[in-house]
């Protein structure tokens, strides 16, 4: 028997400067709020159609997923982020 699942995601869109806030100890960061009650999460990030690399993640609570760039050099980009349940 096949069994089809149903996973839950979220996606964002975010600027290169507004949503990351103001720079703090060195970095920049941005919070998405998934609201899926896990730390258990999948994320892909991208900027201008290309899958990033150059940052760094966290899920700082069940329900959030943090991205952190430097600001110095200014490494801020605006992109697009799935989070997935898992």
């Amino acid at each position: 028997m096949r069994r089809a699942y149903s996973l839950k995601n979220v996606t964002s869109t975010f600027t290169a400067t507004t949503e990351w806030g103001a720079a703090s100890g060195g970095y920049y960061t941005i919070t998405i709020t998934h609201n899926f009650n896990t730390l258990n999460v999948i994320a892909q990030v991208w900027a201008d159609d290309n899958i990033l690399t150059s940052y760094e993640m966290a899920t700082p609570t069940v329900n959030t997923l943090t991205l952190k760039v430097t600001e110095v050099p200014d490494n801020r980009f605006a992109g697009k982020v799935v989070i997935i349940a898992v």
